[in-house]
This record gives structure tokens, sequence and C-alpha cells, in this order.
């Protein structure tokens, strides 16, 4: 097991046992196994498998053996309530949630979280897909990306471009610069795993020292596109090839009726597509309206690159 992995299911496992303790007086291993089928009702399989891998972890560190094997067999002979079931999707991330889970992960010593923090980043600026960062490159203004779900009939073609404007920030664009090298050179499908367990105990922290809805613990990181497209609708418009252009879409009715909403977002952008971009969406399919707008305004909703305290 890689050593980032083991610091991070540490920490995670942590903070668990803390929760633990306080409901039910005692570590034991029926506790955990309450606390985590109580989870399986609120996030998806692949968190709370996380959780119980960094529990049992924890335990074995501690000398625990039987009780990690104990707690594996119990969750063996009962079926996850989360299994099966779709759970309703956040697809948004309230600014000051994402705010304080950035500066939980910058101020973390784990390198995993830095990388995770540079993630978020990254994705709230450009709004690319995960997958995209292995094949993108940045030259000057221009990030070019390819497209990964393009075909000869869908897509708005093989590459899309967005131009970083002027109120991009030099630790923005770093953030977004450490993302393609770490994905191209490792992978996103070897990453996600350890970046989605410094995500989930920095949002955890996030959400409890704000008073938040536990609801919002059911955030992925692929609602930092979601929220991308709703603050894209909300700038730009729909119905002008942008918000295509800039996600990747060859309609606009895709975002429209699976990304985030457009009263979720705030606009700010600091990017927007190129006109060749654009061009490709009208090419494909028509507009409803003419291209008669002005250039969006830019609104500057602060450095995401590098979060100060809020107080």
């Amino acid at each position: 097991m890689h050593e980032n992995t083991k610091i991070a299911y540490m920490k995670n496992a942590e903070r668990i046992a803390g929760e633990v303790v306080s409901l039910h007086g005692s570590d034991a291993v029926e506790g955990y196994f309450e606390y985590l089928m109580v989870k399986s009702t609120e996030l998806c399989t692949n968190t709370v498998r996380i959780y119980k891998r960094s529990v049992c972890f924890s335990l074995e560190e501690a000398g625990r053996n039987d009780d990690a094997d104990r707690l594996r067999q119990m969750f063996d002979e009962v079926e996850n309530p989360a299994r099966g079931r779709k759970l309703k999707l956040v697809r948004r991330v309230p600014h000051k949630i994402f705010e304080r889970t950035l500066r939980n992960l910058r101020e973390s010593k784990s390198k995993t979280s830095h990388r995770a923090a540079d993630l978020l980043v990254a994705t709230a600026l450009t709004g690319l897909r995960p997958s995209e960062w292995a094949n993108a490159v940045l030259e000057g203004r221009i990030l070019r990306v390819k497209n990964a779900k393009h075909s000869d009939v869908r897509g708005n073609g093989e590459h899309r471009e967005l131009e970083l404007l002027d109120s991009i920030t030099e630790d923005e664009r770093a953030a977004i610069e450490r993302t393609m090298k770490l994905i191209s050179e490792k992978g996103y499908k070897t990453v996600r795993p350890n970046l989605s367990v410094a995500f989930k105990a920095a949002l955890g922290e996030a959400i409890k020292s704000l008073g938040e809805s536990r609801w919002f613990l059911r955030l992925r990181l692929y609602d930092f596109r979601h929220q991308f497209s709703a603050d894209a609708k909300h700038e730009w418009g729909v119905g002008t090839g942008m918000v295509a252009a800039a996600m990747g879409h060859s309609v606009e009715d895709t975002a429209v009726e699976h990304y985030g909403r457009r009263k979720y977002g705030k606009g700010g952008l600091k990017v927007r597509p190129s006109q060749t971009s654009i061009s490709n969406v009208r090419r494909l399919y028509p507009v409803k309206h003419p291209d008669n707008r002005p250039s969006p305004s830019v609104i500057d909703f602060g450095d995401l690159g590098k979060v100060k305290p809020s107080f």
C-alpha cells in the first residue's frame, strides 16, 4: 500500500473513531458497524467502502486484527442499503463549503491533500472531466483539451479550447499545470482513490465546522464540473453555444438537462471557450439566439488557487 494511502486512511479512521466514541462511548466493532451502516444510507457505495477500508486498516495497525476481520465479516453478512439504490446527486458546490474544504486541504501536511486541492481548483476553473486532464495541453493562455466523449456523431469536435482570462492568478494557473502533470503521468484511475479519501475527509471537517447539512457529504469531485456548468449558464446564458463549447458537448441541452442548474451559478468565470470551439458547436447544431451579444463580462469571485481564511 502506498504511503500516501496509509496516511489518508489513518486520518479518515481517526475522524470516524472520534464520531463513533462520541455516539457509543467506545470504539467497539459494533459501534463502527452501526456507524458505517448509517453512512451507507447517506453516501454512495464507493465512499462507504473507503470508510470501511480506513477503519479496518486502522484496527490492524493497532494490533486489532481480529476486530478488523470481524467487521469485514459483519459487512459480508448484510446487504448494503446503498447498493442498488440511486442516490440523489448534489450537482453543485456551495461556495463557502468549497472555500473551507479547500483551506482544509491546503493547510494539511499531506501531499495527497495538496493534489486534491489542485484538482478542485482546476476543475472549478475549467470544468474539465477528470480523465481529460491526461491529454490537456496549456500553451500560453490556451488550454487545449481532447474531448473525452467525442465521436463522429457526438461531441463538438475532437478537441476544445479554453482561453484563460486576465483574471486568473498565478496560483490558479499553477494548480492547473500541476493537475495536468499528475494525471498525465499516473492516470486518473490510479490517483483517484487517494484524492477522493483526502477530499472526503476535508469536506467532512468543513461541513462540521460550518454547521452545514450532512446532505452535502454526498459531494463528489465531479460536482465541481457541475458547478462550472451552473456558473457558465449564469454568466453566458443558454443558446449561444458557449456553454456546450466550454464543456465539450455538442448541444447545450446536455448541460441544461443533466448538469448544475443556472440558479446555483454565480458567474465569475476565468476562462471562456475559443471562437473556434464555439463555431464547432454552431456548425453541428443551430443555436437558439444569434450571436449579437457582447462578450461576457468577468466577475471576480476571489482567488481559488490560494484561499485566505475568512475570519
